[in-house]
């Protein structure tokens, strides 16, 4: 069964964890928010043109290439964070059931310990 200091220390992993995350979701929302920004201006001001629909797509992606890149490096951060969140949670879920387990034990053991002293 795990310690109160094992439990603390599990817990607050998690939150530092969580806490870690927000500034990475708050990056990956603001770059996003740039491309988008970008993309329209490119399509507004008329400076991206082509013949068709993937023409376009493509001179918009090479225009906006140091964006896209940022955001999957964004991207890429947010999803280790968020597997390292699971992996503490994970750990908080085996300390949950190690508990449980120990509880059901002492409490078979109570159960026959007063089943012989009354049987």
């Amino acid at each position: 069964m795990p310690t109160n200091e094992e439990i603390d220390e599990v817990f607050s992993k998690l939150s530092h964890e969580y806490y870690r995350r927000e500034p990475l979701l708050l990056n990956e929302i603001r770059i996003k928010s740039a491309l988008d920004t970008k993309e329209m201006e490119l399509l507004a001001a008329g400076t991206i043109v082509g013949g068709n629909a993937e023409i376009r797509s493509a001179k918009l992606r090479q225009a906006t290439i140091e964006l896209h890149n940022a955001l999957e490096e964004a991207r890429v951060a947010l999803l280790n964070s968020e597997t390292r969140i699971k992996m503490v949670t994970q750990e908080v879920e085996t300390y949950r059931l190690q508990i449980w387990n120990t509880d059901n034990l002492l409490r078979e053991k109570d159960i026959d310990r007063e089943a012989k002293k009354n049987g």
